[in-house]
């Protein structure tokens, strides 16, 4: 049953970005959630965190690798 304040997003294949992120806090200020595909994405950025002065970074980003390793079909 979808609310009216749930999201719904629509996952399109865009271009490819790499981001180097260097934590300095104990936390990045970001969920990440998965599609239940094996996909995983940024649901929730937090206001003031590290993630959210990358400006690359945005809800609804597909991350498909942390450190050159891929996560593609990880849970």
């Amino acid at each position: 049953q979808i609310g009216l304040e749930d999201f719904i997003f629509a996952h399109v294949r865009g271009e490819t970005k790499e981001v180097e992120v260097t934590k300095t806090e104990d936390a990045l200020g970001l969920t990440i959630t998965d599609n239940g595909a094996g996909y995983a994405f940024i649901k929730r950025i937090k206001e003031g965190s590290i993630i959210n002065r990358v400006q690359a970074v945005c809800v609804g980003d597909s991350i498909e690798a942390i450190n050159d390793h891929s996560i593609v079909g990880c849970r």
